[in-house]
């Protein structure tokens, strides 16, 4: 979820709120140009691709954790590593990684658009911070960023999730394993079941996104701001470190609908099961009580470092190798 909002936070701090080094007030930037708009698209990009491949496994040990039972054997990190029937723990990695971009140029054009008309309609000089604006725009972003977030986390959840069902026939092992990769997983889930079928769990994404990117920006923006008053040099290790904080409280506030959302894309597609929100909701809460709500929560926290600690180095190295690319025409 964190691994293209930090780049988009950081440009929105950079060129929607630009704080005077004397007064504590807030001033309209210039208009960026067109150029200098697409860099920062595909350098966020390549920075959201980045930070998917290092976050990617602790994710897949934590939707594997969501999925766990009460009284489970397997809630350590080593017996999850060491089960063989799950395989790799880069299984599903195609998907998030293939929509990074659509997903970063949603989000860089949702929220730039929602927070220029806000400037519009609601004076941006004036006293008020800027944390108001950040939580409506980037709640906004968020719950419109659902519409892609959702397809690609089913296909991915359901790869990560996936258990080999090894039968020994003679001397050949064979493997029935559903879904061959993220490709395949979208053929046959959108042949077989349709489009409704591959937005399975829309409404608890929703429900994740749009809470989860209000608090996200609100908290980035704010930590930036707090350092900005305190004279901190604008670094990587501040961004990164305030990235982390913004990515933690986010994800502590969304944490319990996250796992319902994987467990209701994770239900079987032809099951007549009720896979409402309210009915696995409550089904979850008898066999595992409130505390299982946050099974696994403690590895979205150390996940969201080390992807900040990758993703912001290289979206501003690359944005200087396309700004110097550019000035060499």
């Amino acid at each position: 979820m964190e691994d293209v909002l930090p780049t988009l936070a950081r440009h929105a701090t950079r060129s929607l709120c630009i704080h005077s080094d004397h007064e504590n007030e807030q001033i309209a930037p210039p208009e960026s140009s067109p150029s200098l708009a697409l860099h920062e698209l595909i350098a966020g990009g390549i920075a959201g691709s980045a930070g998917i491949f290092v976050g990617h496994p602790l994710d897949t040990l934590k939707v594997r954790m969501q999925m766990l039972s009460a009284g489970s054997s397997s809630t350590s990190i080593s017996t999850l590593l060491a089960n063989p029937q799950y395989g790799s723990v880069w299984k599903g990695v195609g998907a998030p990684v293939t929509m990074a971009a659509v997903l970063n140029a949603q989000i860089f054009l949702t929220y730039g658009r929602s927070t220029r008309l806000w400037n519009e309609y609601f004076d941006a000089r004036r006293e008020d911070p800027c944390v108001l604006r950040d939580a409506v725009c980037g709640g906004l972003t968020g719950f419109i960023s659902a519409a892609i977030m959702c397809p690609t986390e089913h296909v991915k959840t359901r790869l990560q999730i996936q258990q080999k069902s090894n039968v020994l026939a003679g001397s050949r092992e064979t493997s029935n394993v559903v879904y061959r990769d993220s490709r395949h997983a979208v053929q046959h889930i959108y042949g077989k079941y349709g489009i409704t079928g591959l937005f399975r769990g829309v409404s608890a994404t929703a429900l994740r996104q749009g809470p989860s990117f209000a608090v996200y920006f609100a908290s980035y923006n704010h930590l930036r701001e707090i350092a900005a008053e305190h004279r901190c040099k604008d670094s990587l290790i501040l961004s990164m470190t305030a990235g982390g904080i913004a990515g933690s409280l986010s994800w502590a506030l969304v944490y319990p609908i996250d796992l319902i959302k994987s467990r209701i894309q994770a239900m079987p597609l032809d099951s007549k099961l009720n896979h409402s929100i309210t009915a696995v909701t409550r089904q979850f809460l008898q066999e595992n009580g409130w505390v299982g709500l946050y099974r696994g929560f403690w590895l979205t926290v150390i996940r969201a470092f080390p992807v900040n600690g990758v993703i912001f180095p290289t979206y501003e190295l690359t944005l200087k190798a396309l700004k110097s690319t550019e000035t060499t025409r």
